[in-house]
Order: C-alpha cells, then sequence, then structure tokens
C-alpha cells in the first residue's frame, strides 16, 4: 500500500467559472477562450471547484449521479481531467 498522497484536481490559476441554467461556462483568462461544459462535465467541475476530490472519487461520483459503469466513468473522467490538464484548466495539487 502507498502512502503517498492522492493528486486532487483543481482549477488552474487562470480559470473563472460560472453555472449558467446548470451548466459550467469556464474562462480562460489567459486564453480569452470560453469552455461550455454538458451536464456530467458541469458536475465534475463541481466537485473539482471544492479542492478535495481525487479521479477516483470523481468516478465513484459520476456513478451515483449518473447511473454508469464504473470503468466507464473511470475513463471517462480521466480523459476530462487529461484535457483540461493539457488546455491549462486543472492543475494538481
Amino acid at each position: 500500500m502507498s502512502d503517498s498522497p492522492v493528486p486532487i484536481p483543481v482549477p488552474g490559476s487562470r480559470v473563472v467559472s460560472r453555472v449558467i441554467d446548470g451548466r459550467a461556462l469556464l474562462l480562460d483568462a489567459g486564453q480569452d477562450r470560453i469552455e461550455r461544459l454538458n451536464d456530467v462535465g458541469s458536475f465534475i467541475w463541481g466537485l473539482i471547484r471544492e479542492r478535495r476530490h481525487g479521479a477516483d472519487a470523481l468516478a465513484a461520483a459520476v456513478v451515483a449521479e449518473f447511473e454508469v459503469a464504473e470503468a466507464e466513468a473511470r475513463a471517462d473522467v480521466q480523459a476530462f481531467l487529461d484535457e483540461l490538464e493539457a488546455r491549462g484548466m486543472v492543475r494538481y495539487a
């Protein structure tokens, strides 16, 4: 068993977000780019903003909220986090 802490995704330093009509809008101030997330992405973003959930916890929350298979949720959450990280919209604490 590893004693290393779980990496926690947190919003990037240049990202400002708002929820409008249940959908998260992410503004990357450094790129002047806005991303509008779908329902699942908005749900995950809300948890990311809490700054206390690792990828496994995010996937478990998606399973509970959206009735999706655990393996699918894990893969989709990781792909979403990877995409956000590549765009500088999340970093790991």
